[in-house]
């Protein structure tokens, strides 16, 4: 469905009814993307829960796409030279980084989504219950039907966890989860390193290689060139974390696949506003899929103006566990959607006092 098609769909529902709306919209899948700026405008016309988290599901799906046609500005493509500075200044922006960030802390903040079936949820939970020795549940809720026939859209949870950034290196922390329920162990595609280390990845992968022009966008303070690239296997330095589906609590499998996307920079300074990568298909089986959005903005940390993260998007298609010897693909698929934004930010301070040496005072 296009933006235009979502939303007549959206004026074309009751609002004396939003759960029912929300039900219909939990079945949607977008072939555009939807901007932050239209997502506010859309949960601006609901008030409940259901309504709210089944937009921000649908919106995070479509996070990797490409904008409307009548949302990309028709300005001429800048010449040869001036690409080259941008993605020049660019460059020199992403290798300052770390001298011009102070060090802070924040709170990143996941709502994860999980398209699959009611089946796949109890064995989930069945399965953590097991490993956990419980009967406590994991707390999912079902939102309506999902996008392919026979899957649901479910909430799964909403955790917290303090991020500090500490002479250019980023420390994340462990999720603060309620008590009231079971912790969910991630089987989605975890990710990290939305402070720098992917910007840095970028610049040692991406600008090193096959990189190109490809339209304009519209930014906050003017227009934002957009390039794409693409990355060999063989010259990757992207690391994805997943449990691909396994037992929860076991530990992640990491690998370094190729991969492509696209980069919005601001040409008269530099500053990267958005980034996508998206994971090349691994040939062996091509329905599992993988892809990483992060979106920059201006953040206030001790009094200054800095560009951080504000909102990312994690996508992965995965396989459910199958029997040992049986083939790869044959384990059913299920669809994850963690919603990520980071908030909260302060300018992080170690305290120390020098106390007096009694034993060795002048009597």
């Amino acid at each position: 469905m296009t933006i235009e098609e979502f939303e007549q769909l959206l004026a074309s529902g009751d609002r004396r009814h939003e759960d029912q709306l929300a039900a219909r919209l939990s079945t949607v899948e977008l072939n555009e993307r939807a901007t932050q700026e239209r997502l506010a405008r859309w949960r601006s016309q609901f008030k409940g829960m259901r309504g709210l988290q089944v937009l921000l599901a649908v919106a995070d799906a479509s996070a990797s796409l490409d904008l409307p046609v009548e949302d990309i500005p028709s300005d001429a493509a800048p010449d040869r030279p001036a690409q080259m500075q941008t993605l020049a200044t660019a460059a020199g922006y992403i290798q300052n980084l770390r001298p011009r960030l102070p060090n802070f802390s924040a709170v990143r903040t996941t709502t994860r989504f999980e398209i699959a079936t009611r089946e796949q949820m109890h064995v989930e939970e069945d399965s953590l219950q097991m490993m956990q020795m419980t009967t406590a549940k994991l707390g999912y809720r079902e939102l309506g039907q999902g996008p392919k026939p026979f899957t649901n859209l479910f909430f799964v949870a909403t955790t917290e966890a303090p991020i500090t950034y500490r002479d250019g290196g980023e420390v994340a922390s462990p999720e603060l989860v309620s008590k009231k329920r079971t912790r969910l162990d991630p089987q989605s595609f975890v990710s990290s390193g939305e402070f720098g280390s992917i910007l840095s990845t970028i610049d040692r992968d991406a600008f090193q290689g096959r990189i190109a022009w490809h339209h304009w966008e519209r930014g906050t303070n003017g227009l934002l060139a957009v390039f794409r690239y693409s990355v060999p296997q063989a010259d990757s330095h992207f690391a994805i974390s997943s449990s691909d589906g396994s037992i929860p609590g076991m530990p992640p499998r990491t690998v370094h696949p190729g991969y492509h996307g696209e980069i919005a920079i601001s040409p008269a300074d530099g500053v990267i506003f958005r980034i996508v990568v998206l994971a090349d298909s691994d040939k062996t089986d091509p329905d599992v899929a993988y892809a990483l959005i992060v979106e920059y903005g201006p953040v206030e940390i001790g009094g200054k103006s800095y560009n951080c993260p504000i909102h990312a998007v994690a996508l992965s298609t995965l396989r459910d566990p199958v029997d040992k010897g049986a083939p790869l693909t044959t384990g059913a698929l299920r669809r994850f959607i963690n919603d990520i934004t980071f908030s909260q930010y302060h300018v992080f301070r170690s305290e120390s006092r020098i106390l007096p040496d009694y034993q060795n005072a002048p009597q």
